[in-house]
């Protein structure tokens, strides 16, 4: 398995938990590794490999350590938002290599922008920290 580059924008979906103290406005925190995300940045992952690793003998399976993990559908990832969490919308940019596809429940890219978010009962994106 080979990461594959992506042929246009794609948009996929993250859970995260939203910063509420007023000088962490518009940030967000990842539930995994505490990674920070701030609303209309581009993150990138230096570390991303084309193929992933594998583990044990004669395994198929690679893993993927380093990368931006998201969810390729809304309701997925709604479904993983609890207690004091927000999904977030985000573009895999045009270019970006990345794992998965719309038949999988989820991608990992090497770039992925953050382009929205939203809470539990929200019926639209907001674009702004407020």
């Amino acid at each position: 398995m080979r990461a594959r580059r992506a042929e246009k924008d794609i948009i996929c979906y993250k859970t995260v938990w939203r910063r509420s103290a007023p000088k962490n406005k518009g940030t967000f925190l990842s539930k995994y590794k505490n990674f920070i995300y701030k609303l209309g940045e581009t993150y990138t992952e230096p570390m991303f490999a084309e193929i992933p690793e594998h583990w044990g003998t004669g395994n198929e399976f690679g893993a993927v350590k380093f990368g931006f993990h998201s969810y390729t559908d809304l309701r997925t990832a709604m479904e993983d938002v609890f207690y004091h969490e927000v999904a977030l919308r985000c573009v895999i940019p045009k270019g970006t290599l990345y794992y998965g596809d719309q038949d999988s429940i989820s991608y990992c890219s090497k770039t992925i922008r953050i382009i929205g978010w939203r809470e539990r009962g929200d019926k639209d994106w907001r674009v702004t920290a407020d």
